[in-house]
């Protein structure tokens, strides 16, 4: 975390991912973007969004530097009020550095375990081996929460991660588990984007086994239906 200095008084400003809960960033996606705002970050590379805001119509600035305010008042702890009263190019310059960071993407490694709370949750690195009904109700509710986050319902890492780690490498999954979504809502963001990333790897790894598999499986199928008809 970094310290600024506003209105006389000391402030948290996050620069790292580190710095940002997964609780705070959940909340932050519920901050409604304005349209022009929306409009500019849609259509524009990172490096134009800010000379793009000032080119849209007043309303629309006024709309964006209310959203500055209040995401700015979210991730620092600042009263709005006190945000008001600062100077625009304080509040800009604050606002695009934090929502830079935000829209960009968390360099992360795989690995097989996070450290939470002085707690190690291991990830399972293979899935489905010597399947029981257990696993497949496992593997369907992964599915669920995983199809929901790759269409923008980030709000549900926190899910994902209640079934992805676990505190042995034994451990069975169980709706238990479930309720453990607090302790993950307070995971540091790099953390979380590290067991997503793991995901996506090992999801890339079933669909690439996947598609083995059935190619296999289809030549097995031909092979048969010559020898059946020779």
């Amino acid at each position: 975390m970094a310290r600024i200095k506003i209105a006389n008084k000391h402030y948290d400003y996050p620069e790292d991912w580190q710095d940002i809960t997964l609780s705070k960033f959940t909340i932050y996606l519920k901050i409604e973007m304005p349209t022009g705002l929306h409009i500019v970050t849609t259509e524009h590379e990172a490096d134009k969004w800010r000379e793009q805001v000032l080119e849209l119509p007043l309303s629309e600035q006024a709309a964006a530097f209310e959203y500055f305010v209040a995401v700015l008042s979210h991730f620092c702890m600042i009263d709005e009020q006190v945000l008001i009263r600062c100077k625009l190019k304080q509040v800009e310059t604050l606002f695009w550095k934090l929502f830079n960071l935000l829209n960009t993407v968390c360099t992360a490694e795989y690995t097989e375990t996070i450290e939470h709370n002085g707690q190690t949750y291991y990830l399972p690195s293979q899935f489905m081996q010597n399947s029981t009904v257990g696993d497949f109700l496992e593997a369907c509710q992964l599915e669920m929460e995983y199809s929901k986050i790759k269409n923008g319902k980030f709000q549900h890492l926190a899910k994902l991660m209640c079934i992805l780690c676990r505190r042995s490498k034994t451990e069975q999954y169980s709706d238990a588990l479930l309720a453990r979504e607090a302790i993950f809502m307070q995971c540091s963001m790099d953390k979380v984007w590290q067991v997503a990333f793991f995901l996506q790897q090992q999801n890339r790894k079933y669909q690439e086994g996947l598609a083995t598999y059935t190619k296999l499986a289809l030549k097995g199928i031909l092979k048969l239906q010559q020898d059946q008809s020779n």
